[in-house]
């Protein structure tokens, strides 16, 4: 099936212990969706361990939601550990085409109206939301409901949730009874700022990006808004990024305290180890 896309995989493609012999009734499968990224994990929920983590990355981004479904039919055909029975499987749809509504304010049959002053909506789009309790906040978002439609025909029900959600959700919870928090999450081609204070969402935005520049220009800018003075706050990475990359020093170039987030995730002995910051949602879900 040919896309125009050349399909690549990270290095930790083959991220898996060299039998799953015994644990196929008490898998979990995580997917993470995006037009330029398939990534799944598959967790023990017996022991609570991650026994294999495999990411395929492509070029260039797809130009619609019918090549993301074509390339993700090609892989589930290819890939020996999607085709087992999983004890749950939930996914995750990784793009900018989502807002958040209050959710006392949330009206269900408004959807497309709240997201129509953020992005351009089709006629034929279906509007999904999630909520997030802790923040009392509703996501608005188009899933890639082709691909849930997919998904379904494979593994039967599952559950699905958009990527800010599982950040604010998840942000929130490991910033109990702490300052201010100013995190940024990295993928390939864009990343989220999400800003916490006393347990409170702040802000949230996703941009994309092309250069380290663009990266700090877009840190910094927040930060003015905010009233933040780079030489206080404390800014923290997570994602797709490493330390002492490009990105990473042109950072703390302009910010004084930059760090990783803190979390642990328990990895089978026989897997390579990623650092805990690395892959934080599809180890969250």
């Amino acid at each position: 099936m040919e896309t125009g896309h050349h399909l690549m995989t990270l290095h930790y493609k083959q991220n898996k212990i060299d039998s799953l012999e015994g644990l196929q009734e008490n898998l979990k499968l995580s997917i993470q969706l995006s037009l330029d990224g398939f990534s799944f994990c598959l967790t023990d929920t017996l022991q609570n361990t991650i026994v294999a983590i495999i990411e395929h990355n492509y070029e260039k981004p797809f130009a619609n939601h019918q090549e993301l479904l074509t390339s993700v039919q090609s892989i589930l055909s290819k890939e020996p550990l999607l085709n087992k029975p999983f004890e749950k499987v939930i996914i995750l749809h990784s793009n900018n085409l989502s807002t958040f509504v209050p959710t006392p304010l949330f009206d269900k049959e408004k959807a497309v109206d709240y997201l129509k002053y953020n992005i351009k909506t089709l006629e034929n789009d279906y509007i999904a939301n999630d909520t997030i309790q802790t923040a009392n906040i509703t996501t608005v978002y188009v899933p890639f409901v082709n691909v849930n439609n997919y998904f379904f025909d494979i593994f039967g029900a599952f559950d699905y949730k958009h990527i800010a959600t599982l950040l604010v959700e998840s942000l929130l919870d490991i910033s109990k009874h702490k300052e201010l928090q100013f995190y940024v999450h990295f993928q390939k081609q864009d990343f989220q700022i999400i800003v916490i204070k006393d347990n409170k969402l702040v802000f949230y935005n996703s941009f994309s990006f092309a250069t380290k520049e663009d990266v700090i220009y877009y840190i910094l800018f927040t930060a003015e808004q905010l009233q933040l003075n780079p030489e206080v706050f404390k800014l923290v990475l997570l994602g797709d990024i490493e330390e002492n990359s490009e990105i990473y020093n042109k950072i703390y170039t302009y910010v004084r305290y930059v760090s990783f987030v803190e979390t642990e995730y328990k990895m089978h002995n026989h897997l390579e180890k990623i650092a805990p910051h690395q892959l934080f949602t599809l180890r969250k879900l």
